[in-house]
């Protein structure tokens, strides 16, 4: 009976032991967990949107890739080889590079674009932004978030970088079509619009975190 009780308290002390160890390892872990914020600098660029999880997220490049305007693709009168979607800004990005014909095109500028280091690091797999993801960063129907953009701006503002671009109120590239001949444009201050894939918008890139 001795040994049995002596046998039961080393296995309690175990089961303690092994419970302690378990909150001390989880409150370390919690200590060392990045709190991310909208507008906050991060990896190349800033933060814009931050999923369920709180641990992942979208990034949108501190510059418009390049300073002019240009046409969403030299193929004007194709559809892409892949259903394109409002979501998957990358496969998107990808599936235009890849149509028959293709030379140039918002999309390669994105896919192409390595950010200088502002202090956060230099990254190379950016793309163009689908039309729903470009809607989170102007959140033009979301009265409860409707400042991203703003904290965004002010975000590059206060870089103090010359070479850094605050997103302006003219119309962006995304990567979704509307049709085989339009394409999706997004603005801060109006609607998407659908423009003919010759037309010449301003290009921003995105990554994930």
């Amino acid at each position: 009976m001795m040994i049995i009780k002596k046998h039961l308290k080393i296995f309690i002390l175990i089961i303690c032991s092994l419970f302690v160890s378990s909150i001390i390892i989880a409150n370390k872990s919690n200590l060392n967990k990045k709190t991310f914020q909208i507008g906050m600098p991060y990896q190349g660029g800033v933060i814009f949107y931050i999923d369920s999880t709180g641990e992942h997220g979208l990034i949108c490049s501190m510059i418009d890739i390049v300073p002019n305007k240009v046409e969403w693709s030299n193929v004007h009168d194709k559809s892409i080889n892949y259903k394109s979607s409002d979501k998957s800004g990358y496969n998107n990005s990808v599936f235009i590079t890849k149509q028959e014909g293709h030379k140039a095109s918002a999309a390669q500028l994105c896919l192409d674009y390595i950010n200088i280091d502002y202090g956060t690091g230099v990254y190379d797999d950016w793309y163009l932004p689908s039309s729903k993801e470009f809607e989170l960063l102007v959140q033009l129907h979301d009265l409860v978030h409707k400042d991203v953009i703003n904290k965004v701006n002010r975000t590059i503002k206060k870089d103090n970088n010359p070479s850094t671009i605050e997103i302006t109120a003219f119309t962006y590239w995304t990567s979704s079509e509307f049709s085989s001949l339009l394409a999706i444009g997004g603005s801060i201050y109006k609607n998407p619009s659908n423009d003919t894939k010759s037309t010449k918008n301003f290009v921003r890139a995105i990554r994930p975190f």
